[in-house]
């Protein structure tokens, strides 16, 4: 069982030209239970943007995401999902990726390892 499953993921927002913009478009992925993962991309991927699907505070324009096989839709589990978003200001530079991961896992009260 998957502890999140992305499924045909997409984000469109209206634009004022004659085509909306997609922002993600039918991403699809799992994470299993106690899995530590990273959203890698562009500036502009949509890594933000599935985020804050995942986390109730947009809504895809279409797709399904379930956390342990139940899907969320209206539910919100923002408070369950960990996550650094808007890169740039939440991580420190001169650390490594897993020092980050580890500073951060403590401020949370969790094991580093």
């Amino acid at each position: 069982m998957h502890a999140l499953e992305v499924i045909e993921l997409t984000k469109e927002y209206p634009s004022w030209r004659s085509e909306n913009v997609k922002a993600v478009n039918s991403v699809n992925f799992s994470v299993d239970e106690g899995d530590i993962v990273g959203l890698l991309g562009p500036n502009g991927a949509g890594k933000t943007t599935i985020i804050k699907c995942i986390c109730d505070l947009i809504n895809p324009t279409s797709g399904v995401i379930k956390v342990f096989e139940e899907d969320i839709r209206g539910k919100s589990v923002a408070l369950d999902v960990a996550a650094v978003l808007e890169g740039n200001r939440n991580i420190y530079w001169r650390l490594t990726a897993k020092e980050n991961l580890e500073f951060f896992a403590g401020l949370q009260g969790l094991s580093p390892t």
